[in-house]
């Protein structure tokens, strides 16, 4: 299957946590979240992604990041979705354009439709509802807002038909995982760097080319 996804972060490809896994609680009675450190969460408190209806755990990727490090857009598209309540996490949703072939192992079907790409967790935005981005453009900065336990950034990929997310009864929101669909060996700032430098060059060589014809 085609990788069209590119890293969104300049920093080495880590995981903190992998589509489904559930590393995260909430304790029942001060609803504050944490790391799991044991096969299940202690006695009175429970998995954060059971609690907010994520019955098979966690919907995306997490990536180590930075405090105020720039994010960068792993897939061209349209920006769909701002959200801007801290409590609940700074973030941006963004639908290509394109439609791209996809499958998802959880629910065991796969289709061709657009992709929904989500960022979380932010500290600052550099889109507005409405803008097209490219592979590579800078569209915000991470950090901990949300329900987060630390510095990251929560992406997740959802495939989309007329605006609605095409697997929304999957019991994941939608999402499906996004690791096989992603290139590993390109981040999207770089992919972003690397069309520009082709450009650059094909635009020297059509002035060569010019400048050889007019001495004719």
């Amino acid at each position: 299957m085609t990788k069209f996804l590119y890293r969104p972060l300049k920093s080495q490809f880590i995981l903190s946590q992998n589509f489904g896994e559930n590393n995260v609680c909430i304790w029942n009675d001060s609803g504050k979240i944490f790391p799991r450190t044991t096969p299940t969460c202690p006695v009175g408190s429970m998995s954060l992604y059971a609690k907010v209806g994520l019955k098979k755990g966690h919907n995306g990727l997490d990536f180590p990041a930075k405090d105020w490090e720039s994010l960068y857009a792993s897939l061209e598209g349209i920006v769909t979705e701002l959200s801007t309540e801290p409590s609940r996490g700074l973030g941006i949703g963004i639908v290509s354009e394109q439609e791209y072939k996809w499958s998802d192992a959880f629910s065991a079907t796969s289709g061709t439709n657009q992709i929904k790409h989500r960022y979380w967790h932010l500290a600052g935005m550099n889109v507005k509802m409405g803008d097209k981005v490219k592979v590579g453009d800078l569209i915000g900065w991470c950090d901990n807002t949300g329900y987060s336990t630390g510095s990251h950034l929560h992406y997740e990929t959802k495939p989309v038909k007329d605006g609605k997310n095409v697997l929304q009864g999957n019991s994941m929101f939608g999402a499906i995982d996004p690791l096989p669909l992603m290139n590993l060996n390109l981040t999207a700032f770089e992919k972003n760097d690397l069309l520009a430098k082709i450009k650059l060059q094909l635009m020297d060589l059509f002035q060569q080319v010019a400048d050889l014809l007019a001495k004719r």
